[in-house]
């Protein structure tokens, strides 16, 4: 039996993690280290922010539970999936190892870092097409993908299939570049897609392009320097007086009418801290024209 786990042993503040290989053979625990290649951050991110620390992050920030920023959860994701195809990695070879009676010692373990970092053989049965490797990487992942996940990447992955036709072409994996960044926002904004929701997209894709990357695809060297600003949002509200005006303006359908008395009523609802049902009975009392549509 024999575990992985990783360290960050640099007093530095940018340095590969190492690997430490941990087994018993005949009662004796054996332990082998070794140096990976394994950057928590790429030389464009240190370009972008130099004040980015792998060591800050690896102590305080990889293991940290219900995150909300969006680009902490990416990194971690991004992480992680370097890690666990490592780990796997190590593990099957040590297994191999095992039953062919092959000596387990440090040389051994920085072959095995070698093959997985520079590998002789590579794979050519995952799919290089963009829109393709969506649905690879749902199902090698299938069982780790929240609903909220699996329903973007679906939404992400209908508006590329629409990006393609417009365009009469298909992406590959390895297009993912700032041209292809260029043209995925002048085809959100002819639609009017929110600033954030584009964001939050390009960061999927990007996700998605880093895992087809650990899975022995080749992307582009400018995946990671593609970037969106978020945009503040605003939180739109109306005045007691804005809200007298929309009650007197008179409206010449009765569906209008109706929606009015709802957004009213919402209004009431919203800035009273008591509960809803006391807020409809208010609204009969206070509000006879709002009365119908609470009954």
């Amino acid at each position: 039996m024999a575990t992985v786990n990783f360290l960050y042993r640099s007093t530095k503040e940018n340095e590969p993690l190492n690997v430490r290989l941990l087994f018993r053979n005949e009662e004796v625990d054996y332990t082998q280290g070794a140096k990976t290649e394994l950057y928590i951050y790429s030389h464009d991110e240190l370009m972008d922010n130099e004040k980015l620390s792998a060591k800050h992050y690896w102590l305080k920030l990889h293991s940290k539970k219900n995150v909300k920023d969006i680009d902490l959860e990416n990194k971690q994701t991004e992480i992680n999936l370097k890690l666990n195809s490592l780990k796997n990695k190590i593990l099957k070879e040590f297994h191999e190892a095992e039953i062919n009676d092959i000596i387990i010692n440090k040389d051994w373990l920085k072959n095995i870092l070698k093959e997985h970092y520079h590998p002789t053989n590579v794979k050519t049965d995952i799919p290089s097409r963009l829109i393709t490797f969506f649905d690879y990487y749902v199902e090698k992942r299938k069982n780790e993908l929240t609903d909220a996940r699996m329903k973007g990447i679906k939404v992400t992955k209908k508006k590329l299939q629409k990006l393609e036709s417009e365009l009469n072409c298909e992406f590959d994996v390895i297009d993912v570049n700032e041209e292809f960044k260029n043209l995925f926002t002048s085809f959100c904004n002819s639609r009017r897609y929110a600033k954030n929701t584009q964001q939050r997209e390009l960061s999927l894709i990007k996700t998605i392009c880093r895992y087809a990357k650990y899975s022995g695809l080749e992307t582009h060297n400018q995946l990671e320097r593609l970037r969106l600003p978020k945009q503040e949002t605003k939180h739109i509200h109306l005045t007691f007086d804005e809200l007298e005006i929309i009650e007197k303006t008179d409206l010449i359908h009765d569906y209008l009418d109706n929606a009015r008395d709802w957004l009213l009523i919402s209004c009431d609802v919203g800035l009273q801290k008591s509960g809803i049902l006391y807020h409809l009975r208010r609204v009969k009392v206070n509000h006879p024209r709002r009365a119908k549509v609470s009954h």
